[in-house]
């Protein structure tokens, strides 16, 4: 048997044994891959929001959340200039948790490394990172609530 034939063999099986259309969602029903941005704008209702790295910049204020302590469930806002950000950009995501060396673990979108994906609040590209880079003392980062 020839290579294509094979190939054509092999897809043949596959689209009739795995019952593709009725397992899998149509993609107007399948949830988007997201920026950062997106997923935190949809964790928390926000809407027209900029780059990540300018949420803090009158941003996440007018739209009634204020500046706090690092904590789980705050929005973390990384400048362009915190290790592991989008250097372009920035990042954006939600606290999750600290540890005692001061490193955060934080769930978004658009994050390469970590737990694997799910979807959740629209988004099919969540999952968990840790940043190695301690918090303390640091001006590039920030941590907002409501």
């Amino acid at each position: 048997m020839k290579l294509n034939q094979i190939a054509n063999s092999v897809l043949a099986l596959t689209l009739t044994g795995v019952g593709m259309a009725t397992s899998m969602p149509s993609p107007s029903e399948a949830a988007p891959f997201c920026q950062c941005t997106q997923y935190a704008a949809n964790r928390f209702g926000l809407r027209g929001f900029p780059h990540a790295g300018d949420w803090n910049d009158g941003f996440l204020q007018r739209n009634g959340l204020r500046q706090v302590a690092a904590r789980p469930g705050t929005i973390v806002v990384m400048e362009r200039s915190f290790p592991g950000s989008n250097t372009r950009f920035g990042h954006v995501g939600i606290v999750e948790s600290i540890n005692s060396r001061g490193q955060i673990t934080v769930r978004g979108s658009n994050q390469y490394v970590g737990t694997r994906l799910v979807t959740e609040a629209g988004c099919s590209n969540v999952r968990s990172t840790v940043f190695g880079t301690s918090i303390n003392g640091r001006r590039d980062i920030s941590f907002w609530a409501r």
